[in-house]
């Protein structure tokens, strides 16, 4: 993966962009964006082309997302901004009913989308991360249908955080994201270890629920909580061979996520491999002759460590009750909340 991010001495354009060789069906990932910083307004425009590989209980699809976006966003004041967003996307996708069985379809379509969003970021930045302050986003997105092969929908997206001080040097970070998409062609949010969020223009991947694979938790109206505890582990580590060299600023955290999504998706396990089986679309718990345990809400607790931009996660699935079989590691590069 190679990253490639340019600016003016005064800050006023931006050049990035982005090239990731290993990827599906020897096809690289890429982005390459501008952005005009000079004005009160910002201004941006981006081209993009990435693969994606989902499992949806025995359905499994290989998609491809190629487009163009332009992006502005205007600040109302110190805290507070609005975002616009227009573009247009073209997918391929390939399904398959089992694994390693051939194509079995192919799939064309387009996405016309319009875009709006609330920003209010209140959050102060250490430079160990951010420290205290509050974060919220409200994003409403909508596919516009022109042509026969467009998509039309209706996506949602609010995402808050907030930050609390716990001494001089920890703090309580917590994240809640709600989003659902309708209409016609609504579609999935996959929430198991990376969700597709849109900013300045651009969309990226972030870790959300840490624990469970990427398609094991999906649905078109999902619910998530992050809750970490951000501590110091060691401030500085040193090596003396060959040369003198140090590591410093290393974190730790102390983690629980829970996520929930509706309706149940097809085939949907508990922590030990079983499949639910239940007469509702939903049940967030269950209380019987065993216990009461979580089964459409998902959980996970983990600890982990944090060196400058890389995160290393190790977490472990639970429904209150009892924990799931082993630790599923996590690895970031960049700030993920």
């Amino acid at each position: 993966t190679l990253q490639f991010v340019a600016s003016d001495m005064m800050g006023d354009h931006r050049i990035m962009a982005g090239l990731d060789v290993i990827s599906l069906r020897n096809q690289p990932d890429f982005f390459a964006a501008y952005y005009y910083l000079k004005k009160r307004p910002d201004f941006g425009s981006a081209i993009f082309s990435e693969n994606e590989y989902h499992i949806e209980g025995s359905k499994r699809f290989w998609q491809r997302n190629t487009g163009i976006q332009g992006y502005m966003g205007y600040p109302l004041d110190k805290y507070n901004r609005i975002d616009l967003s227009a573009g247009r996307y073209f997918r391929v996708i390939e399904y398959t009913l089992q694994e390693g069985q051939e194509s079995m379809m192919n799939k064309a379509d387009s996405i016309n989308s319009l875009g709006i969003s609330y920003v209010r970021d209140k959050v102060v930045w250490t430079d160990l991360g951010p420290y205290v302050g509050n974060y919220l986003d409200f994003s409403l997105g909508q596919a516009i249908k022109i042509t026969k092969r467009d998509l039309r929908m209706t996506d949602i997206t609010f995402e808050t955080r907030n930050y609390t001080k716990l001494g001089k040097r920890s703090n309580l970070a917590i994240r809640a994201i709600t989003a659902g998409s309708f209409g016609l062609d609504k579609e999935n949010y996959y929430l198991g270890s990376s969700f597709s969020q849109s900013q300045g223009g651009l969309y990226y991947n972030k870790s959300l629920m840490r624990g469970y694979d990427y398609n094991e938790i999906y649905g078109t109206r999902v619910g998530l909580l992050n809750v970490e505890i951000r501590i110091p582990f060691l401030d500085e580590l040193r090596f003396g061979f060959p040369i003198s060299w140090g590591i410093g600023s290393i974190r730790g955290a102390i983690f629980a996520d829970f996520a929930g999504v509706y309706p149940r998706p097809p085939n949907a396990k508990d922590i030990h491999g079983k499949l639910i089986v239940s007469q509702k679309e939903f049940e967030p718990w269950i209380s019987d002759e065993d216990g009461f345990r979580l089964l459409d809400i998902r959980a996970s607790v983990g600890f982990g460590f944090r060196l400058g931009p890389l995160s290393f996660d190790f977490a472990k699935k639970t429904d209150l009750k009892s924990f799931g079989k082993g630790y599923k590691f996590h690895f970031g590069l960049g700030q993920d909340f």
